[in-house]
């Protein structure tokens, strides 16, 4: 990611449709999560990296206040998926693109800076190399709070990308609940699924508990964490 901001006219770098607004530093439509820090909108190529903050890798796990592991990626890309809400419609203005030609963008969506938001929810870290300094106070009150992944333990998203990473922690365990109403988020959906629950995705699309998971990209990026 270069450290200088380099724009560009979206119009002729960008294959738009119908439904998706753009202009020469603005995008918006309906987005859908990747993982804690990247969306895609609909009809938009490249996807949308969020500018100046790193969350969790899909598969990367943490540790909870109580010591226990679980997976921090998806629960990031679950915060992010709160932050767009049901109408799915975000607005995001490009900062930047990164070495796999991504945009990386500031984007808001319900009247909220996303990048911010979950920064300061405490599911992502700020993006120290390149974010200037934007996100360094909510990081401070995430971390003050204990928020997130604060409230535990964690590796670094950039130092785990490396390959320097702590202990691995007990395995998770298969979920005992039989419920999708029970389920918290799409992480316990999922873990509960390949335990068996074969009813969690009653219409077969790939997407066990639509109550709390919302796409098969997030499901897929949870199942590659636990081995299901």
């Amino acid at each position: 990611m270069s450290a200088k901001p380099f724009r560009r006219v979206v119009a002729f770098t960008l294959f738009v449709l119908p439904g998706v607004s753009a202009s020469a530093d603005t995008l918006s439509g309906r987005a859908e999560v990747i993982d804690g820090d990247t969306i895609a909108i609909a009809g938009v190529e490249p996807r949308i990296r969020l500018y100046g903050i790193d969350a969790p890798e899909g598969q990367q796990t943490c540790l909870n206040a109580a010591g226990e592991r679980y997976l921090c990626g998806s629960r990031a890309a679950d915060a992010l998926a709160s932050l767009i809400g049901r109408n799915g419609r975000v607005s995001c203005e490009e900062q930047d693109r990164d070495r796999y030609d991504r945009i990386v963008a500031v984007c808001d969506a319900n009247g909220k800076d996303m990048n911010g938001e979950l920064v300061a929810q405490g599911w992502a870290l700020e993006y120290r190399d390149y974010s200037g300094g934007r996100y360094t106070d909510e990081e401070a009150e995430a971390r003050q709070a204990a928020r997130g992944l604060w409230a535990g333990e964690f590796d670094e998203p950039w130092a785990w990308r490396r390959g320097e990473r702590s202990g691995t922690g007990p395995p998770i365990q298969l979920a005992q609940r039989r419920s999708c109403k029970a389920a918290s988020s799409c992480e316990e959906a999922v873990v509960m699924w390949c335990g068996g629950y074969g009813r969690a995705d009653g219409d077969d699309d790939g997407v066990p508990c639509e109550n709390v998971c919302g796409s098969v990209s997030q499901v897929d990026a949870i199942r590659g964490g636990i081995g299901c």
